[in-house]
């Protein structure tokens, strides 16, 4: 049983939905200067140096018997990746921005938010409210021409599509009360 609040499921779903929403443009800048399969080492070389922090921090005891290695050899494995890591970002040079470099860290969030908010809420509900909020990050980026990419204003047929879509979650979640 999740310890998480239904308000504080509902906002990990959102917050989902938007970093779901982020994953395509932060992904595409790297992939356009490294190449894609170069693009997914490194997405993923930096997932798993998230997943590695995350879990040297929150296990609570250490796992098998009281010689355990577990931690040592995943912080060895850390350094590893992150080595690799610096040594790519530097062939790479400073060209890209910061952000170019989010989206191993960023699907590790959405992966871990999903779960978390289907415990609470239910697969439809949470699968719902993520949707609505990658939605509405895509127009904003759409919209301000967020990480680079191109403005594409809204007009009022994009306006219609979105509130439609608002309008069918919104009777899929009140039937489902």
């Amino acid at each position: 049983m999740s310890s998480f609040t239904l308000p504080a499921a509902v906002m990990t779903a959102m917050l989902t939905g938007l970093m779901i929403a982020c994953l395509g443009p932060v992904n595409s800048l790297l992939q356009a200067r490294i190449g894609t399969w170069s693009m997914l080492t490194v997405v993923h070389l930096l997932g798993l140096g998230v997943a590695i922090v995350g879990f040297c921090l929150t296990q609570p005891t250490p796992l098998g018997t009281p010689g355990d290695w577990t931690r040592p050899l995943l912080l060895v494995l850390l350094v590893g990746v992150l080595g690799a890591l610096l040594l790519l970002a530097r062939s790479v040079g400073s060209t890209l921005p910061a952000f170019a470099w989010w989206g191993g860290a960023l699907g590790l969030l959405v992966v871990v938010g999903t779960v978390q908010a289907i415990g609470v809420l239910g697969a439809v509900r949470a699968v719902l409210l993520i949707i609505l909020a990658e939605l509405v990050g895509a127009a904003l980026i759409d919209t301000f021409g967020l990480f680079g990419r191109p403005v594409l204003p809204l007009n009022p047929g994009r306006i219609t599509g979105l509130l439609l879509v608002l309008g069918g979650a919104l009777l899929t979640l009140q039937a489902g009360t």
